[in-house]
């Protein structure tokens, strides 16, 4: 085993995010590319070496970002993900809405390949908690920047049911006190203002998903534009 040397690795099934890029270069030794699919259509756009953004695989697949009404989501806004195979001739998927959001990116790549660029996809439709005022917050967001810098925490999941109600899930470690509670009191009222009503719940731990992948946030809200 300690003669594999990768000359590179390709992560997917869930975004990295860059402390975590970091620590996997430094155990193995090479660069780390983000790559993002699903199983219908396979590989839907992927990093190179650039780091700023991922090429779509614009030969075989017509990729939209688009608002909840239907409408084309402006580049750098976020959007629903809407995916036409164009190889699939036996079941072709044809505008398939995939429940992820992404955001289009407005400019070239460096690199020079000439293929559209998609930013870092925003997660899941069912990720992103809403506001009372109805401003979506990307669950990937509140991971970043309230439960890493929470003293105490292990592990941490939001539910959130009602617009002006919000549950937070906390598996607690050393460390976890009231200036905790303080600090993710404060930073709710950031993001969500002083309208939202925060509920703690304690549990010894938050279980994975049947897909084996752990969730950060949990949103059951239907969205008012949808049928």
């Amino acid at each position: 085993v300690s003669d594999i040397r990768p000359k590179s690795i390709i992560a997917t099934a869930e975004m990295l995010h860059e402390h975590q890029r970091t620590e996997i270069e430094e155990v193995f030794g090479c660069r780390v590319f983000n790559r993002y699919g699903c199983r219908e259509v396979s590989v839907i756009a992927s990093e190179c070496e650039a780091h700023d953004g991922l090429h779509l695989n614009a030969d075989a697949l017509y990729i939209e970002i688009t608002r909840n009404d239907g409408k084309p989501a402006q580049p750098g806004e976020t959007g629903n993900i809407i995916v036409t195979d164009l190889y699939n001739f036996g079941m072709p998927f044809i505008r398939y809405k995939i429940e992820d959001m992404g955001v289009m990116a407005d400019k070239k790549c460096p690199c020079g390949r000439g293929l559209p660029l998609i930013g870092m996809m925003a997660g899941r439709v069912t990720d992103f908690l809403v506001t009372p005022d109805g401003t979506r917050v990307s669950g990937a967001a509140l991971t970043i920047y309230i439960i890493a810098n929470t003293p105490g925490v292990k592990q941490a999941q939001f539910i959130q049911e009602t617009k002006d109600t919000l549950t937070l899930k906390v598996v607690r470690a050393q460390g976890f006190d009231d200036d905790s509670i303080s600090f993710l009191n404060g930073k709710i009222i950031e993001f969500f203002g002083h309208d939202m009503k925060m509920h703690y719940e304690f549990v010894e731990d938050i279980p994975k998903e049947v897909s084996g992948k752990y969730r950060f946030s949990i949103c059951t809200i239907k969205d008012d534009n949808e049928s």
